[in-house]
């Protein structure tokens, strides 16, 4: 009898957004990202006012015109479609800015103190409107869910959000126009052994070059393959997906679905239809980049899928067959 939804264990879980199990971020990357770095200097005042629709009412002096979150958990290609996305230049320059673990680094690039170091979060949320605001008003970030409850908890030291419990509506006022890019991966088992292999590695991207993109200090997992590690893993994925769903029916803001395996096999059509999603359109003449990273799936990879679904039973939800990229 297939397997379907194993119970998540209190030592993986990470629904609250407080596990010591983080997706790591250590950002030594960040200066050889190629990344597409838009000034917002110059920028029409128009294309900078608040939102008609969302917003924070006054109090910050840059604000996008529209934003959206690529909503994600870990290991469902969010690093593929967020550089691809850098690389339009019409829909934001979106990246890690609201990951609790890096928070310092970032402030410490934008000169102002870190939150985690009693510096305002207003002062946090304008520079990263600043810095991840294309010149045409479109600001985008990427939001695991495991960052969720931190950003809420920071957001509502600022006085207008101090009384909104629902933390869907905490991310609709504080981002202009709001639309959802909701990332999902369909075989989870995948996402989960991917998982533990880069967190027992430290090494979470690979470049074409076959360099690691970035490498990251190892979580606290066996290196020897667990049955009980990728069962909790495998639960945390769906565990995560189905918070995120969740919350994003409750906001009531314009959603648009990507399934990681349809965005490898469909790579130039899947991003063209997440632009227009955004309301924009690509330059004329621009062409849409290959993928900046590479697979980092292999044969061991499919020896471990299988293993773990032949001694637990697998998961029907999961579907089976590999995936072309595991990030």
């Amino acid at each position: 009898m297939a397997k379907i939804r194993p119970k998540i264990s209190g030592t993986l879980r990470t629904i609250t957004g407080a596990d010591h199990l983080a997706t790591p971020r250590s950002y030594p990357q960040t200066t050889d990202k190629r990344c597409i770095r838009r000034s917002t200097a110059g920028t029409p005042p128009d294309q900078l006012r608040l939102s008609d629709r969302h917003g924070i009412e006054g109090g910050l002096e840059v604000q996008p015109k529209d934003s959206y979150l690529i909503a994600a958990c870990p290991r469902t290609g969010s690093w593929l479609l967020t550089y691809a996305l850098q690389d339009f230049g019409t829909v934001g320059v979106p990246d890690e800015y609201f990951a609790q673990d890096i928070e310092a680094f970032w402030a410490g690039k934008w000169g102002i103190t870190s939150p985690e170091d009693g510096g305002s979060y207003r002062d946090y949320l304008q520079a990263a409107f600043r810095t991840g605001t294309s010149d045409n008003g479109v600001f985008g970030s990427k939001l695991l869910w495991e960052w969720v409850a931190n950003f809420t908890a920071r957001a509502r030291t600022m006085p207008e959000f101090a009384e909104i419990d629902d933390s869907g509506q905490v991310l609709v006022r504080a981002f202009p126009g709001l639309r959802l890019v909701m990332l999902r991966r369909r075989n989870k088992v995948r996402a989960a052994v991917s998982f533990w292999r880069a967190g027992v590695s430290g090494v979470w991207a690979v470049l074409p070059s076959g360099e690691p993109a970035w490498r990251s200090p190892r979580l606290p997992l066996r290196d020897e393959f667990s049955v009980v590690t990728i069962d909790e893993l495998h639960a945390r994925a769906h565990a995560e997906e189905d918070a995120w769903l969740r919350l994003a029916e409750s906001m009531q803001v314009p959603r648009h679905d990507v399934v990681y395996e349809d965005l490898i096999q469909a790579w130039d059509a899947t991003l063209i239809g997440v632009v227009e999603f955004l309301g924009q359109k690509p330059a004329p003449g621009f062409g849409v980049s290959p993928p900046r990273l590479q697979r980092q799936a292999d044969g061991v990879t499919d020896h471990f899928v299988e293993l773990w679904s032949s001694m637990t039973g697998g998961c029907a939800e999961c579907g089976a067959g590999p995936d072309p990229m595991v990030r």
